[in-house]
């Protein structure tokens, strides 16, 4: 790489493309309303969306990679070409492609990454319009295609390692497509499958009662499990413990197995799932009765005074059965049919449903919300994280940082000036330039004392004091 680039001169590459580009031709990227391109940052690089010839594709300019980060991806790029994998979106990394200009205005070469767009829907996206009833066939596709998938990357020997919501991509037939393969995370193989495997069980669950699949929290694994031992089904209950426990990480033959039997288990009510997931939330069961095709990426309007998604200055994907939208400066959310939700009520800013909560802000400050608009946390925060994956928010008043359960409860006695995002069940605290590690709930597993501390990977976090670097696992004792 020769150069780190800046959104604002990618941004004027993109939407400036003639001589921009060295090989590449005819780049139209995708855009909001407001006519900007429409960019994701991610911690390594920023992405975007855009046709390149004829094809939809996406973007990666990568920012933070070094000299063997670079190496390792131009290595993928050909070994997945070779091993002729239909499963992994075609990539290409294009070294000194695009031209972007640095705070001097000095123009400078960057690496891109074209990966073509895999048509369907995110995997999250489609389990949510598939799940229940007529959706039924397309999920038991997708579950054959994830052993499918097991399959191929083991006789491939491909370790992916960060299977996402965003990088797996389900078309209408039930075919997966892995994308985000070019990364410089690392890769491990007992990542992936663990990630098949917590796929493979809620998409189960998202077949055999929606509603149970919506209302899921941090206990989801508990529940899921107590469901498959009541119902004498140890193979299931197996699989729950095998995708689930941090702990554990699966061999191959052990997730062929898992796969295999979730993808030929019979679909049937888990009325106890459904009685545990809802009486944990506080929201009323969602009775899902009908849906749009999953193909049909319009979202029709009705004849009633509701939401015309098409006079709206913004609007969002499907989350957690709602759309987010922005008009005339102020957030709301609706259904897929453009009915008001969350109370009908508006926002200065909004962020998605995820699990049954969405942070929003009005004057006052950020809050949290429920599905039918109620404060769950009032909006009096400077600012507020949710993150619906573990079930807790980390809000920021006066400086300060705590942490939250999803009705609101705080978690934790301390306070802290910064708290990252959590990972693997931890989050790393800091305060007064040390740093340590809290759990999700609130209880502290190392004292303040590290002058570095990064997050936790595969069961240990790296860790620097007094000069030396270690890593250390999650009870908070040194990795000899």
């Amino acid at each position: 790489m020769t150069t780190r680039p800046t959104i604002s001169s990618v941004t004027e590459s993109l939407l400036n493309p003639a001589g921009r580009f060295r090989t590449l031709d005819r780049i139209i990227p995708e855009t909001d309303a407001c006519g900007t391109p429409r960019l994701t940052v991610t911690g390594h690089s920023i992405d975007f969306h855009a046709t390149v010839g004829r094809t939809r594709s996406i973007l990666q300019i990568p920012c933070m990679w070094n000299d063997t980060a670079t190496a390792k991806a131009l290595s993928d790029a050909l070994r997945t070409r070779s091993a002729g994998t239909d499963f992994i979106a075609t990539t290409r990394y294009m070294e000194a492609e695009m031209v972007v200009f640095d705070h001097s205005a000095k123009p400078r070469l960057t690496d891109i990454i074209v990966e073509e767009a895999p048509e369907g829907l995110p995997i999250e996206t489609f389990l949510r319009l598939n799940s229940g009833g007529r959706g039924r066939n397309r999920i038991r596709a997708m579950l054959e295609g994830l052993a499918s998938l097991h399959a191929t990357m083991r006789s491939h020997d491909i370790v992916h390692g960060h299977l996402r919501n965003r990088n797996i991509t389900v078309s209408d037939n039930g075919r997966i497509t892995l994308s985000g393969y070019l990364h410089p995370y690392e890769r491990a193989a007992g990542t992936d499958r663990k990630a098949l495997l917590r796929y493979a069980l809620t998409a189960y669950v998202a077949a055999c009662e929606p509603d149970a699949y919506i209302h899921r929290d941090d206990r989801f694994p508990e529940y899921l499990r107590l469901q498959f031992e009541f119902g004498r089904n140890e193979d299931m209950a197996d699989a729950v413990k095998v995708a689930f426990d941090r702990n554990i990480y699966p061999d191959d033959l052990t997730t062929a197995a898992h796969l295999h039997a979730i993808a030929s288990a019979p679909f049937r009510p888990l009325q106890l799932l459904l009685d545990l997931s809802v009486q944990n939330n506080d929201a009323a069961p969602i009775r899902i009765t009908s849906r749009p095709a999953p193909s049909a990426p319009v979202f029709p309007q009705t004849d009633s005074a509701d939401i015309d998604f098409s006079r709206c200055d913004f609007v969002g994907e499907l989350a957690d059965t709602l759309i987010r939208y922005m008009s005339g400066g102020e957030w709301g959310f609706a259904d897929r049919y453009g009915r008001p939700a969350a109370g009908g009520k508006r926002f200065t800013a909004a962020e998605d449903f995820y699990e049954g909560r969405a942070a929003v802000k009005e004057v006052s400050g950020w809050g949290l919300i429920d599905r039918c608009g109620r404060h769950v946390m009032p909006t009096v925060y400077e600012t507020l994280e949710w993150y619906g994956a573990e079930g807790v928010a980390a809000a920021c008043s006066e400086g300060l940082w705590r942490i939250f359960d999803r009705n609101g409860k705080c978690l934790c006695a301390e306070s802290y000036d910064w708290i990252a995002a959590p990972s693997e069940g931890m989050l790393t605290v800091r305060r007064d330039g040390k740093y340590g590690f809290i759990d999700l709930s609130g209880r502290r597993i190392t004292q303040l004392k590290y002058d570095e501390a990064y997050s936790f990977a595969h069961g240990r976090a790296l860790v620097a004091r007094d000069g030396q670097q270690y890593f250390i696992n999650t009870e908070g004792r040194r990795i000899p």
